[in-house]
């Protein structure tokens, strides 16, 4: 009987040194990262082969170097900049600020008050 590991996991079939056939369980992809608010993939970030093949990218290379790269999708970055901008010019109070995101506006409401 296989393992509990082995029992979804693609098989791969390999040639030993000895000339005898044995499997191989192949290594799962890392999949696409995506944004907490809207779900959407995100866009520039590293994802496809294993984990330790995209931490060893550069950081340039492991993500966008925008204001929340990597963390959020553009849609919501925008979002969050203009309910912060609200916020901060008494148009809206925080509590009406929709709860996934209310984080990110006080984020970025402290970001706004250090200018």
């Amino acid at each position: 009987m296989p393992k509990r590991s082995e029992r979804y996991t693609k098989k791969k079939f390999r040639k030993s040194v000895t000339g005898k056939s044995r499997k191989v369980s192949a290594k799962k992809k890392t999949s696409k990262k995506a944004c907490p608010v809207t779900g959407e993939a995100l866009h520039g970030v590293a994802h496809g082969s294993t984990t330790a093949k995209t931490r060893k990218l550069a950081k340039t290379k492991r993500r966008p170097s925008v204001k929340y790269g990597g963390m959020l999708s553009g849609g919501a970055r925008t979002r969050i900049i203009e309910e912060a901008v609200k916020v901060r010019e008494n148009i809206k109070s925080l509590n009406d600020v929709d709860f996934r995101i209310r984080k990110f506006v006080e984020q970025e409401i402290r970001e706004l008050e250090r200018q």
